[in-house]
């Protein structure tokens, strides 16, 4: 904000009461959603074993997903790139005997 009010060249008057508040919002805000969840935060530390064997399922989870999900793009490029549009082996050749359409 403080950038952007210089180069907007806002008068220190306006950017002070905008400063004085935002101030007066947020940190009651903040303090308050800190405040709710630390109380979260020590009911759930009673239960560490479970909570962590539910972050952990997670994680596995996320790394299956995105394992299938490339497997599955991959498998859309090779079919899209390696056996090409028109159906050739995706090398550059038109005619099928091994020679490029440039070479002789």
């Amino acid at each position: 904000m403080t950038i952007f009010s210089g180069y907007k060249r806002v008068n220190f008057r306006t950017y002070l009461k905008a400063e004085v508040l935002s101030t007066v919002i947020w940190a009651p805000l903040l303090l308050s959603l800190g405040f709710f969840f630390s109380q979260t935060a020590l009911k759930i530390s009673r239960e560490v074993g479970r909570f962590s064997f539910v972050i952990l399922l997670f994680v596995i989870g996320f790394f299956l997903f995105d394992k299938i999900i490339a497997g599955f793009y991959n498998l859309s490029e090779y079919l899209k790139n390696g056996l090409g549009i028109n159906g050739n082996s995706g090398n550059g050749n038109s005619n099928n005997n091994g020679k490029k359409e440039n070479e002789g």
